[in-house]
């Protein structure tokens, strides 16, 4: 079956109707406000919600002015309604209805071109605003927590590269307490650089002299480089007297000394001349003076100076005082040191002297047993040859025996002596030179003990050293090829002589027993040899080094430095 088609006028009003009725639906069943007024106000519709607000029912609203039904709506809404006509478009904004929070819409209806009627629409945003406060709340709450802590972070950072540079700067013034021993004056120098970096600004060490009432400057560093060229020329190695001075008076009694806000005036009165004349107009914000200590025992004072900023904190003191304990060992280490190096300085001269007296009264015994015992064999010896001559004929064989075996006595004591006076003082060592000396001296004792010998020369350069280096390299060998004779049970004995940067070396080896070096007897006759051995090199400014293994051998390296 077929509906017959309706009028269109039919159809239009129907769908006007239903437009209507769903308007009406909408109007009644949203929980937001909807009004509709001309552009001057009158209000053509109204749902409850919006009617609750204005303080009406839907009814009664209907043909009222809305722009005299607002006085309890904290907003402009004519000005509102007139900017919205005028514009054409769509405008929002947020009213405060009573105690409650409103956002409204105000829609723009246009007929030709020209604004008629306005639609407002609200919805009650007053929990919505009140999440969104939380929310911004907690927000800056939370932002607030993140900077206190990112603050609190940057701090520990901050202490955590402070306390990283300052365990770099005791580690670096640990390696060099190692490497500076003999030079503390660059060590102190280190120091005061290290410290001037990082907490600033001036670092001074200065050292008592014996009876206390001077100090010396031995270092001092400024973060200004200009001020610290004109500390160190006016400053440095100078003397300071510091008899009744307030800060050497703490310092002689072990305690640190600190003070704030020195102005020149009070500088002058607290501070040495000399220190005093470095204040500029502004003085110091702070001075702390540390006692630098061994034992109980004053050596001197460590300072810092700050002339401007806050003073030094805790840390920074704390810091600075851990340091002092190290510099003090540092000096007092290097004073031993220099009480150490002049000990042996005075025994390698004394050890010269001893090496000297021995040559000149081997060199005196030579000569007085060529020049008078020599002489007397070599006549006791012709006088036998004119005796023999002069025997009769009868003379028995017995005594012709007797003299015999003397004139051979004698002519044995005239070759042993002529060995002996050449140990004492070998004629080639003084013509030839060392390996030439070793050379006879080797042939020698090879025919006395059958010990197979070498000496090797093929690295030494022809050049004579001096004659002492050469003596006592001599007498080092002699002494060694002695204990190899007596103690090692060898069959050969390597001597090798070479030349490296200008020093000369001597290494004998020997493949016999060898022994344990722990278990050697001071008192032994080879443990004396030894140390003759080593007077001998220390005599010559030469390292000695001995080494023996058990049925390895032994080894004996000499080094003589080259004469600076």
């Amino acid at each position: 079956m077929v509906t017959p088609k309706q009028p269109r006028s039919l159809h239009t009003g129907s769908l006007l109707t239903n437009v209507q009725r769903d308007l009406e639906i909408l109007f009644t069943s949203t929980s937001e406000a909807i009004l509709m007024i001309e552009a001057k106000g009158t209000i053509l519709a109204a749902n409850e919600v919006g009617a609750k607000w204005l303080r009406h029912n839907a009814q009664s609203l209907v043909g009222e002015n809305l722009f005299q039904l607002h006085s309890h709506i904290n907003a402009p809404i004519e000005e509102l309604v007139q900017e919205v006509v005028s514009k054409k478009t769509i405008l929002e904004s947020d009213f405060l209805v009573d105690d409650r929070c409103m956002e409204f819409r105000l829609i723009p209806v246009a007929e030709r071109e020209k604004v008629t009627r306005l639609i407002i629409i609200g919805k009650d945003v007053t929990e919505h605003k009140r999440v969104e406060e939380q929310v911004r709340e907690f927000t800056e709450q939370m932002e607030r927590k993140v900077r206190e802590r990112t603050k609190k972070l940057e701090a520990l950072n901050q202490k955590l590269a402070e306390d990283k540079q300052r365990a770099e700067i005791q580690a670096s013034l640990s390696h060099h307490l190692m490497q500076d021993t003999q030079d503390y004056g660059h060590l102190l120098e280190h120091i005061t650089t290290e410290i001037s970096d990082l907490v600033g600004d001036t670092c001074l060490i200065a050292l008592f002299a014996t009876d206390l009432t001077f100090v010396r400057v031995q270092a001092i560093t400024d973060r200004n480089v200009k001020s610290t060229e004109r500390q160190r020329t006016q400053l440095l190695n100078r003397t300071i007297s510091v008899e009744g001075n307030a800060v050497a008076n703490s310092i002689l009694k072990g305690e640190r000394y600190s003070t704030k806000e020195v102005t020149k005036e009070t500088g002058e009165n607290l501070l040495p001349t000399e220190l005093a004349l470095q204040l500029g107009e502004s003085g110091l914000v702070a001075l702390e003076v540390f006692p630098l200590q061994a034992g109980e025992s004053p050596l001197g004072l460590l300072a810092i100076a700050r002339d401007h900023g806050n003073p030094y904190s805790d840390d920074e003191i704390s810091f600075v005082g851990s340091l002092a304990g190290s510099v003090a060992l540092a000096i007092q280490n290097a004073h031993l040191f220099e009480q150490l190096t002049e000990s042996q300085n005075q025994l390698r001269g004394l050890s010269q002297k001893l090496v000297q007296v021995q040559e000149n009264h081997f060199k005196h015994l030579a000569a007085e047993m060529h020049d008078q015992i020599g002489q007397d064999m070599t006549a006791i010896n012709v006088n036998l040859n004119i005796l023999q001559a002069m025997l009769p004929k009868t003379t028995s064989e017995d005594i012709i025996s007797r003299l015999a075996d003397t004139e051979k006595l004698v002519q044995g004591s005239v070759k042993r002596m002529r060995s002996l006076m050449s140990e004492l003082r070998p004629p080639m060592l003084d013509q030839y030179g060392l390996t030439a000396a070793l050379n006879w001296y080797c042939e020698q004792y090879q025919r006395r003990t059958n010990i197979e010998l070498a000496v090797n020369d093929q690295y030494m350069k022809n050049i004579r050293s001096p004659a002492e280096v050469e003596i006592a390299l001599f007498r080092i060998a002699q002494e060694a090829l002695n204990n190899v004779a007596k103690h090692a049970q060898a069959t050969q004995v390597d001597i090798e002589l070479l030349e490296e940067k200008g020093d000369i070396m001597m290494v004998i080896t020997d493949n016999g027993t060898g022994f344990d070096m722990k278990n050697q007897d001071a008192n032994t006759q080879a443990h004396w040899g030894l140390t003759l051995m080593q007077e001998r090199a220390r005599a010559v400014n030469g390292k000695f080094l001995f080494r023996s293994v058990p049925d390895q051998g032994t080894q004996v390296v000499v080094r003589v430095r080259k004469a600076p």
